[in-house]
This record gives C-alpha cells, sequence and structure tokens, in this order.
C-alpha cells in the first residue's frame, strides 16, 4: 500500500534575505519524516511535504519560531462571506444562522442584519458553496459574493514592504551623498568651507558627520535588529554581516570623535573616521534590497494579470435553466454556458457546439483553434465565434492557468544549486 504524504502551505514571517530561507530549509530539511521543503523568500512562504505517521506539524511550527520567524498552522475549514438580501428583523438573522448551521460540515455561522453580511465557516469536504447559498435561498433570502477586493492581502503586504524599502534607500541616499561628499571632498581635491575643514575645525568636521550618518543608520536599523540576533542564535545571516562591519565602523569613529572632543590629536584623530564607510555601505545595501523588493512587485503584478484571465462569472447549465453563478462554486461534471467573446472560466470538454477558441496565452499561436464535440478547452482562453457548452473537468487550484500561476510564483523564490553555496559561504 502506498505511503500518504501530507503537503502544507504555510505563511512565513520575519524572512529578510536568502541565507533566512535556506536556514529554514536546512534545519526543516534535516528532521524526520520531511519528504520536500521549500520556501519562498519572495512570496514569504513554505511548501511541506512531510509523512504524518512520522512527523507532526507542531514540531515544524515550534522549530521555526525557534529559529526567530513567525509562522501559523494551515487552516483546513474554508471561510465564506456572503451579502444577504431579504432580511427584515432579528428573527431573519437567527433563522438563516439556525438553517446554516445544521448543514453537515458547517462550524460558524454568524449573520449581521445591520451589514446585511453572513460569515460561515466550514468543511468543503462536507458541504460546498452552492449548497450552503441553496440553503439559504431555500429559506426566501438571496445571496452574492462580495467583490473582491483591488489586491490580495499578499500583494498588499508586498506593496507596503516595497514603499518601506523605498522610503529608507531615499532617506539613507539624501544622507549619504552629501556624508560621502564632506568626508572624502578633501581628498579629492575639493574646496570644503573653513568651519568644516578637519586642518581648522576637526570637532565640527566629526560632528557634522555623526549628524549625517545617524538618519542613515535609523533607515538600516533592520539589519542590526536581524542581523544581531541571528548572530546570538549561532545562525548568522547576510544582515549580521553588514551589523557587524558597519556597527565596528561606527564604534570606532565614535570613539575618534570622543578623543576630538577631548583634544587628543584631534587632527590626526579627524583624518581617522570611518562614518562614511558604515553610511555608504547601508545606503547601497539598502538601495539593492530596493531593487530586490521592485521586482518582487512586478513579478506579483505579473501573477495577477495571469489570474485575471479567468472571468468571475460563468453559466450553469442546469434542469432550471441557465444561471450565473462565481467561478469558485463550479464542481468538476458542471455544464457550462460559453457565448462568443467571453473567456471559458475552468478546464473541461466540449460537449455541445462548434467554434474557434483563442489559446494564446497556453500556446502563443496568434489565430484561434477550432474547438468542437469531444475536444479539450482550458480555463482562460477566449471563445470568439460560435456558443459552446463544456463539462468542467478540472477546477480552482486543478486548472492549467492555476498550475502556470503556481509555477511563476515557485519560480520567483527559487534558488540554482550554486545559490545555495553562496548563501553558506556568505
Amino acid at each position: 500500500m502506498k505511503e500518504e504524504k501530507r503537503s502544507v502551505h504555510l505563511a512565513v514571517g520575519g524572512m529578510h534575505c536568502a541565507a533566512c530561507s535556506s536556514r529554514i530549509e536546512k534545519v526543516v530539511g534535516a528532521m524526520d519524516g520531511v519528504e520536500k521543503i521549500a520556501v519562498n523568500l519572495a512570496t514569504e512562504t513554505m511548501d511541506l511535504t512531510f509523512d504524518p505517521k512520522t512527523l507532526d506539524l507542531d514540531p515544524v511550527l515550534d522549530k521555526v519560531r525557534g529559529l526567530g520567524f513567525s509562522i501559523e498552522a494551515p487552516k483546513t475549514d474554508m471561510t465564506l462571506d456572503l451579502n444577504i438580501g431579504g432580511m427584515h428583523c432579528a428573527a431573519c438573522s437567527s433563522r438563516i444562522e439556525r438553517i446554516t448551521s445544521r448543514l453537515p460540515g458547517v462550524s460558524e455561522a454568524s449573520v449581521n442584519l445591520g451589514a446585511e453580511r453572513g460569515h460561515f465557516v466550514f468543511d468543503p469536504a462536507q458541504v460546498s458553496q452552492r449548497e450552503l447559498r441553496q440553503a439559504i435561498h431555500n429559506a426566501g433570502f438571496t445571496t452574492e459574493l462580495p467583490r473582491k477586493e483591488e489586491a490580495s492581502a499578499e500583494e498588499a503586504r508586498i506593496a507596503a514592504r516595497l514603499a518601506e524599502k523605498k522610503r529608507d534607500v531615499l532617506l539613507a541616499m539624501t544622507f549619504a551623498l552629501p556624508l560621502l561628499i564632506l568626508s572624502m571632498g578633501h581628498m579629492w581635491g575639493m574646496p570644503l568651507p573653513r568651519f568644516l575643514d578637519p586642518e581648522y575645525s576637526p570637532g565640527t568636521f566629526a560632528f557634522v558627520q555623526l549628524l549625517l550618518t545617524l538618519p542613515i543608520v535609523w533607515s538600516g536599523r533592520n539589519f542590526y535588529l536581524v542581523g544581531f540576533p541571528a548572530l546570538w542564535r549561532k545562525a548568522p545571516n547576510m544582515d549580521s554581516l553588514v551589523a557587524m562591519g558597519t556597527g565596528a565602523a561606527l564604534v570606532y569613529s565614535l570613539w575618534n570623535t570622543a578623543e576630538i572632543w577631548l583634544g587628543i590629536d584631534a587632527v590626526a584623530r579627524a583624518m581617522d573616521l570611518y562614518y562614511e564607510s558604515a553610511g555608504v555601505l547601508i545606503a547601497m545595501i539598502s538601495l539593492g534590497k530596493f531593487f530586490e523588493a521592485r521586482s518582487v512587485s512586478r513579478t506579483t503584478g505579473a501573477v495577477r494579470a495571469l489570474m485575471q484571465l479567468a472571468p468571475d462569472t460563468a453559466t450553469l447549465v442546469s434542469d432550471e435553466g441557465d444561471q450565473q453563478i462565481p467561478v469558485e462554486e463550479i464542481e468538476p461534471g458542471d455544464r457550462l454556458r460559453i457565448r462568443p467573446g467571453e473567456r471559458l472560466p475552468v478546464d473541461g470538454e466540449v460537449v455541445d457546439g462548434d467554434s474557434h477558441v483563442d489559446e494564446s496565452m497556453l500556446t502563443g499561436e496568434p489565430l484561434p483553434v477550432r474547438r468542437t464535440l469531444g475536444d479539450r478547452v482550458f480555463g482562460g482562453t477566449l471563445n470568439t465565434t460560435g456558443a459552446l457548452i463544456m463539462q468542467a473537468s478540472h477546477v480552482g487550484e486543478d486548472t492549467v492557468l492555476a498550475k502556470i500561476v503556481r509555477l511563476v510564483r515557485d519560480a520567483q523564490g527559487s534558488k540554482a544549486p550554486i545559490a545555495n553555496l553562496a548563501d553558506t559561504i556568505s
């Protein structure tokens, strides 16, 4: 008998560089029972395949948290929010809660009369969204799915991260340029005002450099907040290297600044300051991290464009006639009507009709391809001329389009073997 494996998709927070994801992969991958692990730094997720007979998920979560990262257990139940119409009093909302709670697999049913909104938690293996909504319809009420938000939680998190990186790099660069000119200008033959010249005013020269360095250090505070704790856990990463290098330059420069103010060989000490080394290093690495975040954001935009190829609704053909349903409610075996100019919602097989379908999003072929009885069709492609009736075979995450999106996301966070060696050395 084939041994069953369990695969889970988890959100991991607190990763800042490739060394973080590599550390998680190395530690968790060494645990007994782990078959496969892939940590995606860009999307801050972890895909784990393990043997449930050998390993429980809780020790894995504890191990990741022990490394200093945040992670949550996966949820098996699905949540469904619905706009509910036709309610007039508290008895109506109570009735809906009572009816839906009796359905098998529904663990939570909460209806807000004032907002005309319902929140349901259920096991999709026992009850489907369509059955849950049908139960509400049978009670005399109407339901509709809320409009999708402009961006998913993942996209919002990536956008916020990009905005944060942009603020940090702008702040760092604003102060790094004058710091570099002030500290190195006299070596390049650039004249400095007398009150800033290290030969005449070493104290002012050092103090102004310190003032210019402080905002840069603040913009790069995450290097220290992440790097030093990682060092204490005996798992240093790239942030640890930056924190130690710039920290040493700062401490040495502060010591020399104190000696300047105490009058101990002030001119010589003014020539031995390294504020610009710390400041410029932080600024340049922050710039690199900004470009990395922008690249991730653009890739996320490309993934979103792929996801938008699939329509939000589909026309279900049933004994009661045609009806519009959300794509999320389509189940294998459903018959769907595809009119000219509509995109196919899921993968399936043509059971009636004859048309030409634009499949360029899959094949790159610019000319539409004829599709008739018995031919396979795919979600996200465009029906051009005739009308079709198709029978759904692959829905949700099992469609070709969903798999393409998943492959793009996986490629976004994958690394070449040489990259793992580089992470180990760094």
